[in-house]
């Protein structure tokens, strides 16, 4: 269940609280094994998110700020790899067409790499990007380099969305 509610301090949209509340829980023997073996793993749900009136202004520093270490965390405790179609796998990535659920010999190496592309444009708009790291080569050269790797990794963020869990 999720409702929205304003701060009874402030008027209008000058701060927004979310809550979250507990997953549903039912009875069923999938969702008491679920809890037993995610007791000591997992941490209570979120309930409460403060968005002020800046967080707004720059949503996508802001977004950044949240997906980048997450993305990070995500490439190291995954255990499995979703398919990456071929048109979005870089040439040496491109592995034999394999059957119907089947994988190719590049599966993992094709996520990790979508991962690491996400990683860089999600970190391209923190502060711990160093721009000047790219622009070491021709300046125009890098600029458009940088900016098409940015735009991929946005791309295929939007692209994988769903499969951004393990």
């Amino acid at each position: 269940m999720c409702s929205t509610f304003y701060n009874k301090h402030t008027s209008g949209m000058d701060c927004m609280k979310i809550y979250i509340g507990k997953f549903p829980i039912f009875g069923t023997l999938t969702s008491i094994l679920t809890r037993l073996v995610w007791r000591n793993k997992a941490h209570e749900p979120v309930r409460y998110i403060k968005i002020d009136e800046q967080d707004t202004w720059s949503m996508d520093v802001t977004l950044a700020h949240i997906v980048y270490p997450l993305l990070l965390q995500l490439r190291k405790v995954k255990t499995g790899a979703p398919f990456v179609d071929m048109c979005d796998r870089p040439e040496h990535l491109i592995g034999t067409i394999p059957g119907p659920w089947e994988i190719d010999e590049f599966h993992h190496q094709a996520f990790d790499w979508v991962l690491t592309e996400m990683i860089y444009a999600f970190k391209s708009k923190t502060v711990e990007f160093a721009f000047d790291d790219v622009l070491q080569r021709d300046a125009t050269d890098a600029h458009l380099e940088h900016y098409a790797k940015v735009d991929n990794g946005f791309r295929l963020f939007g692209r994988y969305y769903n499969n951004l869990w393990d």
